[in-house]
């Protein structure tokens, strides 16, 4: 059945029988698009989880340069931030 025979056929039916027909038509509309989307974004989850390197690799990536604040001086840092 194409689209034109569908259009022919609901072309025959009441107004409210034709509205019942566009909104059975949207409601699997939005589920197939939302079933897509929802493949692709776990395909594209695969895709991004492959290509991160393992954690191993990663080691000392963020090590900062010169000295480590320690525990005390980042509280101290961040009470007289939040006091702005």
């Amino acid at each position: 059945m194409t689209a034109k025979d569908i259009v022919a056929q609901a072309e025959q039916l009441p107004l409210n029988e034709q509205w019942m027909v566009v909104m059975e038509l949207l409601r699997l509309l939005q589920a197939e698009t939302q079933a897509a989307e929802e493949g692709e974004n776990a395909e594209a989850r695969q895709r991004r989880l492959a290509s991160i390197p393992p954690a191993s690799a990663m080691l000392g990536i963020l090590k900062p340069e010169g000295h480590i604040p320690t525990d005390e001086e980042i509280k101290e840092d961040y009470s007289t931030f939040a006091a702005l």
